[in-house]
């Protein structure tokens, strides 16, 4: 949803961090091409989805990335491609 609502670039998302992503403001910061960062709304929708998200991978991985695989790794742009 956070790639459908904002239409960051796939590398771009896999590179978020949970730091980067503000759920009070419902936004994410992203460093894009150049080592230009960006801030991105999303929506209120999406919001309730990464929260969810989150709480759930709490249990799995404690891990800086904002997405992970199920094994608690970092979510590559061939992960993301395999989900889509």
């Amino acid at each position: 949803m956070l790639l459908l609502d904002t239409g960051v670039r796939a590398s771009e998302l896999c590179e978020l961090k949970v730091e980067d992503c503000d759920l009070n403001n419902s936004c994410i910061k992203v460093m894009g091409k150049g080592r230009k960062e960006r801030i991105i709304e999303f929506s209120p929708l999406t919001d309730k989805h990464i929260w969810r998200y989150l709480s759930e991978r709490a249990e799995r991985t404690k891990d800086d990335w904002l997405f992970t695989t199920d094994e608690g790794r970092k979510l590559g742009r061939d992960d993301l491609a395999r989900l889509i």
